[in-house]
C-alpha cells in the first residue's frame, strides 16, 4: 500500500519524465487504483507523448472506465 501511495503522489510530479516512468510502472504493476489518475491525466495531457504514456498504461490496467476514452481516439 505505501507504495501505491507514494506512485500516485508521483504521477502529480511536475516533471514529464517522472510522470511517464510512474505511468509506465502503474501500468507494468496493473495498479488498477490508478485508473482514475490516468483517466485524468490522460483527459488533461497537453502532448501526445502524455497521452500515449497515460493511454499505454491505462490498456495494461484494462479498466472498464477507459473504454470510452479509448473509443475516442479511435480515429486519430
Amino acid at each position: 500500500m505505501a507504495l501505491m501511495a507514494l506512485l500516485m503522489g508521483v504521477l502529480a510530479s511536475p516533471s514529464p519524465a517522472v510522470r511517464r516512468l510512474c505511468q509506465r510502472t502503474v501500468g507494468r504493476n496493473a495498479f488498477a487504483a490508478a485508473a482514475p489518475a490516468l483517466l485524468a491525466m490522460a483527459a488533461q495531457a497537453a502532448c501526445t507523448e502524455d497521452l500515449q504514456e497515460a493511454l499505454s498504461a491505462l490498456s495494461r490496467l484494462r479498466h472498464p472506465d477507459s473504454l470510452p476514452l479509448f473509443r475516442s481516439h479511435m480515429d486519430h
